[in-house]
């Protein structure tokens, strides 16, 4: 799913003839501890 989440934004990009480079990384338990409380806290719902 990454590969084709990268992908997605990438190929429309490069088509702009726009340079691309992506780098990913893994958080660790306290950045993935503040992203969760940040996306609860700003969660609106459906």
């Amino acid at each position: 799913i990454k590969d084709q989440l990268i992908k997605s934004v990438k190929d429309p990009l490069e088509k702009m003839n726009l340079n691309v480079e992506v780098k990913t990384v893994v958080m660790n338990r306290e950045e993935l501890q503040n992203f969760l409380k940040k996306e609860e806290e700003n969660w609106r719902g459906m």
